[in-house]
């Protein structure tokens, strides 16, 4: 990582579908509607945890693991443009690796703090789990100004036969600010990996999520989101079964207001031998105001016969016969737009460890009670 600061201008389209057929609705990829400038310096919060199970290799900023085999070679990410750029100047991050039949029960929490002064992040990590291992990681991304920031993620998670890898990410930047992840999953056979997404800040979140599942494999996205203000989010999730019995699962919930705008893009990807692999997908959004826009591409793309996949997306109020029981109850329209948003997230919010569970409840209650939260 250099130590002076240099600007690159973001010039690439974003999380471009797997398969152009959106074109009249200009839906097919997101595209920033002012210009974008990374800054290249380092950053210089700590961000591990000191305390962790010392059978953990566990180290930070693991600099150009792709030319190890590590990272994939073929594409994934929001843009080829970021994913190299933040290969070649990472100034966070980390790799860790969990040892075969190592089962870790506590959650390892990483923390990014940004700042006035570490103002930019581009973190690469890497996460492998060995045979029959199993481990819990949290990262979470906070501001601590209301200076914005910017923000790309590059996370690797490979799980080898029979292990389990739980990975939590929780997005709580200021409302000026630039989040962007790129996360490449590989599960291997009787493996499992389940990702666990909160997006609850920044004028832009663009998620892009590439997942391969071989043989009785399974993979989960479970993903919640809050829109505010003029936010911007575009979600992208393309699941690619590779093999006999896997299975996926994508779960969204998420509730926009003010002048909120979001994408979602989900694909379902049965390639040839993904024989009796069973896959759904689904979207449901609450629309808080008139003034939000929702838009949803479920997409199922399929090589092989015998293989079962579902999608499904709604958008619609809050049930008016609900929030006019709860204000019977008691609540005024704000708290009972609350419960009913809370009620909504609760698969999510129960895959949370309880602490920031509690913290997550209560910044929901915050943005949608006060517009400008």
């Amino acid at each position: 990582m250099r130590g002076y600061t240099v600007e690159k201008t973001m010039t690439e389209a974003l999380n471009t579908l797997p398969r152009l057929s959106f074109r009249w609705l200009g839906l097919n990829h997101f595209s920033f509607q002012e210009e974008i400038q990374i800054a290249i310096k380092p950053y210089t919060e700590r961000y591990l945890p000191t305390d962790f199970d010392s059978s953990l290799i566990l180290h930070a900023i693991p600099g150009s693991l792709d030319q190890k085999g590590i990272l994939p070679r073929e594409a994934f990410g929001v843009s080829k443009e970021l994913v190299e750029l933040t290969k070649e100047n990472p100034n966070g991050g980390f790799y860790l690796e969990v040892p075969q039949g190592k089962r870790i029960l506590e959650p390892l929490y990483v923390q990014y703090r940004l700042s006035d002064e570490n103002d930019t992040l581009l973190d690469q990590s890497i996460i492998v789990a060995q045979e029959k291992s199993e481990i819990t990681v949290v990262v979470e991304y906070l501001t601590t100004s209301k200076s914005p920031v910017f923000h790309h993620g590059l996370t690797k998670v490979v799980a080898a036969d029979g292990a389990k890898v739980n990975l939590i990410r929780l997005q709580r930047l200021g409302a000026n600010s630039v989040h962007l992840d790129s996360h490449y999953v590989n599960v291997g056979p009787y493996g499992s990996v389940r990702y666990v997404q909160v997006e609850l800040g920044s004028k832009y979140a663009i998620t892009n999520y590439l997942g391969r599942v071989a043989e009785n494999g399974t993979a989960n996205v479970d993903a919640m989101y809050l829109g505010n203000q003029e936010q911007v989010l575009d979600l992208s999730y393309h699941m690619i079964h590779d093999g006999y019995r896997s299975e996926s699962d994508i779960l969204v919930r998420g509730a926009l207001k003010d002048k909120a705008r979001k994408v979602f893009r989900g694909t379902l990807d049965f390639k040839r031998g993904a024989r009796l692999a069973n896959g759904n997908e689904e979207e449901h959004v609450l629309l808080l105001d008139p003034t939000v826009k929702s838009d949803a591409i479920p997409l199922l793309l399929s090589e092989e016969d015998d293989v079962q996949g579902g999608h499904a997306a709604s958008a619609g109020k809050a049930d008016p016969e609900l929030l006019f029981y709860l204000m019977s109850r008691g609540l005024n329209e704000e708290e009972a737009t609350t419960e009913v948003v809370k009620a909504s997230f609760q698969p999510v919010l129960d895959l949370l460890p309880a602490g920031l569970r509690k913290d997550i409840e209560n910044e929901l209650g915050r943005k949608l009670v006060y517009a400008h939260a």
